[in-house]
């Protein structure tokens, strides 16, 4: 809750200072109409930031299944040099396992407990698939980018978190909702950067080889 009440003092703090403390010239003025035209053309993702901060806050005390936490001790018996599949019995790919493993570091590196860390990791990559998406759609109109960007907060903070948090199809979302976004525009014909490419292709693919009948997805689009 800080992190959200910071972003909305700073918020005010600036509109109360830019419109009603500070005199400003002609020239001045322009300027500041001009960054006022750039804030109402990008107020979907500028409130989508804030609603995100403030999800970072609500879900930071959230409760993790204890398929999460199996996750994370096999992680903890990995960097304590015990062999997956050998000195551990699993049927599961190994793919997650190796996701909790910087997690597991992290945690023990900072002292945080890994429940929270991963919870921190996951809200990261959130974050991460609602700049991507946000990128891939900043040729719309904000008020449709505002509807896209309010349906992918509900399924990356909301709906799935709520049983599955952290889970393999919480983490299928982050990159393949992206990759759905990605293959509408080059439906469309809409030129797509390099580099949106490789970075979509590569939260895409972390997510479609978590399980294998997640790869319907790339072969159907």
């Amino acid at each position: 809750m800080h992190l959200a009440a910071i972003a909305l003092y700073s918020a005010v703090f600036y509109v109360a200072c830019a419109r009603f403390v500070f005199h400003a010239d002609t020239k001045t003025r322009s300027m500041r109409g001009a960054r006022g035209r750039g804030v109402r053309r990008w107020w979907p993702e500028l409130t989508f930031a804030v609603l995100w901060l403030a999800a970072c806050a609500a879900l930071s005390v959230t409760s993790l299944s204890h398929d999460v936490i199996w996750q994370l001790w096999i992680a903890r018996q990995m960097l304590g040099g015990t062999d997956l599949y050998t000195g551990i019995i699993e049927v599961n790919p190994p793919l997650w396992f190796w996701m909790a493993l910087p997690v597991e570091w992290l945690a023990r590196a900072t002292d945080i407990p890994a429940p929270r860390m991963m919870v921190a990791a996951m809200m990261a990559f959130a974050g991460l698939g609602l700049a991507l998406a946000a990128t891939l759609l900043a040729h719309e109109t904000p008020r449709r980018r505002a509807a896209i960007l309010f349906a992918l907060v509900l399924a990356f903070l909301v709906l799935l978190p709520l049983p599955d948090f952290a889970q393999r199809e919480h983490i299928c979302l982050f990159g393949p909702m992206c990759y759905v976004l990605l293959a509408a525009q080059c439906a469309d014909g809409r030129i797509v950067s390099l580099w949106q490419a490789l970075a979509v292709g590569l939260l895409a693919a972390a997510g479609f080889a978590l399980k294998h009948y997640f790869v319907v997805v790339p072969v159907v689009l």
